[in-house]
């Protein structure tokens, strides 16, 4: 096919159909960043945690199951034992991400923490309350209850069990 043969067959009408997301919106950066900012703001003393820390919230937050078992491990209703706490690689993208963007800052090593701007961006989505309206609510009800020593205990009879 000559190159004015090819031009001549790709100039026909076309449309647009919208189709499917192809990822699913818990595994896109946006949400994932969206969702960090609140665990700081919200769960974390000094808006600051450990990698740790936020792959468990991460974990709690992902799914009706997910958030059940980590309140009623909180309440000391079920025993570390009996649950699997799953880390995402996409949460270390959007970690990531957020380092590059500003919103985070490291510090001590495995530790990241809001910067002024994750500040703002927080209190952007805390200001609009249909954005993320189930997963602030579960962070509200929380709170700082959970300290980075508590949730290490947790995590070291999770792995060594």
């Amino acid at each position: 096919m000559k190159r004015n043969d090819l031009f001549d067959f790709l100039d026909i009408p076309f449309t647009f159909q919208k189709r499917p997301v192809a990822i699913p919106a818990d595994l896109r950066a946006d949400w994932r960043i969206g969702i960090l900012v609140l665990i700081l703001n919200i769960s974390c003393r000094g808006s600051r945690a450990s990698i740790i820390k936020l792959h468990v919230m991460n974990w709690a937050i992902r799914s009706n199951q997910g958030t059940e078992l980590f309140l009623k491990l909180c309440a000391g209703q079920v025993s570390p034992e009996s649950i699997i706490v799953r880390f995402e690689p996409w949460l270390n993208r959007a970690i990531d991400l957020a380092l590059a963007e500003g919103i985070l800052r490291r510090v001590d090593g495995d530790r990241v923490e809001l910067t002024p701007s994750g500040t703002i961006m927080a209190k952007e989505i805390l200001g609009n309350k249909e954005c993320f309206a189930k997963e602030k609510e579960f962070l509200h009800g929380l709170r700082k209850s959970i300290s980075e020593e508590r949730l290490k205990k947790i995590i070291e009879t999770v792995i060594y069990q």
